[in-house]
């Protein structure tokens, strides 16, 4: 029962990024927390976090590769500081799906992406000029930039959307996904919304197969009349997707915009393209090439704004190859388990998966540490893990000493 409370408030916590007046960052704190929970389990049963990783170690090679890469940084230290908190992040995933199991999972993210909401629309009421970004008037609530509040909400609206077919169809979960469209939309985060709208058109098709699933073929065929106006409308009425997508940063398709910014990652990727740069190494101070970024974009910026340029540069072409198969693995795994059991969580992980996959375009969601997402991505594959079963011997913070590992679990099945 504790875990179902802690868990949603140190998620929304650990997501807090706006500076207190003090100038300190309220996230750091409840990282902490989140850490000594990981520690906790540590010194209590290790054997059950071994077995996880052991389980699911596709999704640390890159944190691996990362504190390997310190070899090569120009800032060895910085390198391994943040390699150490990559893993951690990754770490943190696995606990929480091991405290609460797969169900209790999808139900914690919900509550903390629903508190994310809230809280932004009670700053707006309360302190309108530091909930509003810009002078444009978008929203970013009690984060620091929009496109943050802008995935918060529509994480909501997904994680509604999937407990809504999967698990319980109940009218009061319009509450929180309409909750999730206005915040959604006064954010005006242009890579949230179209990431969102893309996803929710699944939407028929999987209440098709999970109302029959004999009924696959009508589904895909009822998926293609849903994409096909879509596509239509983008390609027949001029949309310049890479346009919604830059504008969610601020930027657009001039040199201002892609233009530079990706130009700087391609050049980054020539100058070392087969182990990169070290994990953030392109952006040690020692490389003239980030100030010169910087004047020219006009932004103190410390990413890429795309995940496999990122990678790209920090990692070369090892670093991709590495993502590819995170991404094709986290995909096949979300997707098998979901053709098995067309349950809320399995629904959640796919719907998930393709977002945070079109996300990275834009933004710097995964393969970084401290990011919602990436530990998003470890508790997905953590729960489609072959091994894993909904134990009846779940281990929670009042019980820590009742940790079994997936070899308990399965020798006590053929018992």
């Amino acid at each position: 029962m504790i875990s179902k409370i802690i868990w949603p408030c140190l998620l929304l916590g650990m997501t807090l990024s706006k500076p207190l007046a003090s100038g300190a960052e309220p996230n750091k704190f409840f990282w902490l927390l989140a850490y000594l929970s990981v520690a906790a389990v540590c010194i209590k049963k290790p054997n059950a976090l071994l077995e996880a990783m052991r389980q699911n170690y596709v999704v640390l090679l890159i944190p691996a590769l990362a504190f390997l890469s310190a070899i090569w940084s120009p800032s060895p230290g910085d390198d391994l500081y943040n390699s150490f908190q990559f893993l951690v992040t990754n770490l943190i995933g696995f606990v929480i799906v091991m405290q609460n199991g797969k169900r209790e999972t999808l139900h914690i993210l919900f509550r903390a992406f629903g508190l994310a909401v809230v809280f932004s629309l009670v700053a707006l009421v309360v302190n309108p000029r530091g909930a509003i970004g810009s002078w444009a008037g978008e929203l970013n609530g009690i984060y620091q930039t929009k496109n943050e509040l802008g995935d918060m909400s529509a994480l909501l609206m997904l994680s509604t959307v999937a407990l809504f077919l999967g698990e319980k169809r109940s009218i009061y979960l319009a509450i929180p996904f309409v909750l999730g469209l206005g915040t959604l939309a006064l954010t005006r985060s242009g890579t949230a919304t179209i990431a969102t709208v893309l996803v929710l058109s699944l939407t028929p098709s999987i209440a098709i197969y999970k109302w029959r699933a004999a009924s696959l073929p009508s589904a895909i065929g009822l998926q293609l009349l849903v994409a096909v106006p879509i596509i239509a409308f983008l390609v027949f009425g001029h949309v310049d997707v890479f346009d919604a997508l830059l504008g969610s940063v601020g930027k657009d398709s001039t040199l201002t915009g892609r233009t530079v910014l990706w130009g700087f990652a391609i050049d980054g990727f020539k100058q070392s393209p087969w182990i990169g740069y070290g994990f953030k190494g392109w952006w040690d101070p020692s490389n003239p090439n980030v100030f010169f970024l910087r004047y020219v974009v006009g932004q103190d910026l410390w990413y890429f704004h795309n995940v496999f340029l990122e990678m790209s540069v920090s990692f070369g072409i090892v670093g991709v190859f590495l993502m590819l198969l995170t991404l094709a693995t986290g995909f096949r795994r979300a997707i098998g388990n979901f053709f098995r059991s067309a349950s809320a969580i399995n629904i959640w992980n796919v719907f998930f998966m393709i977002y945070v996959t079109i996300d990275c375009t834009a933004e710097n969601a995964l393969f970084v540490n401290h990011s919602l997402h990436q530990l998003i991505l470890a508790t997905i594959f953590a729960s489609t893990a072959r091994s894993f079963h909904e134990r009846a011997h779940r281990y929670t913070f009042e019980d820590l000493p009742t940790i079994s590992t997936g070899r308990d679990t399965l020798a006590a099945g053929r018992a």
